[in-house]
């Protein structure tokens, strides 16, 4: 299995595809926050994805 690790970088233009998704009305405001969520509990678990989402 791939390892994957979330930089800053593609934190930040997920977020904006996001938003801009949302701007366009065609996801909910509800997406970007169990995005965020889902960063927010990888940063303070120290997991990487997988490990995460397991």
């Amino acid at each position: 299995m791939k390892t994957v690790q979330l930089s800053n970088k593609r934190i930040k233009e997920d977020l904006l595809y996001l938003y801009r998704e949302y701007e366009q009305n065609i996801i909910s405001r509800q997406e970007i926050i169990d995005y965020v969520r889902d960063i927010y509990f990888l940063d303070i678990s120290g997991k990487k994805y997988e490990e995460w989402y397991d």
